[in-house]
């Protein structure tokens, strides 16, 4: 039962990533500007300044 499952989300993820491929590859900048306009203006509006990249230091 237990490998059956895992068999059967493996085959879901394979497939998920082949439809993320495809959309990707299929999407048109052109036919979606206000989409993409609106989710920079979310950044723009909600972002915020970074005073680091983020990465953390590792000390012996």
């Amino acid at each position: 039962m237990t490998a059956q499952w895992v068999h059967r989300w493996k085959q879901a993820g394979q497939a998920m990533r082949r439809v993320r491929l495809q959309e990707l590859r299929g999407f048109k900048y052109e036919d979606n500007l206000a989409v993409v306009d609106a989710l920079l203006q979310i950044v723009h509006k909600f972002g915020s300044s970074r005073s680091s990249s983020g990465l953390v230091e590792q000390h012996d």
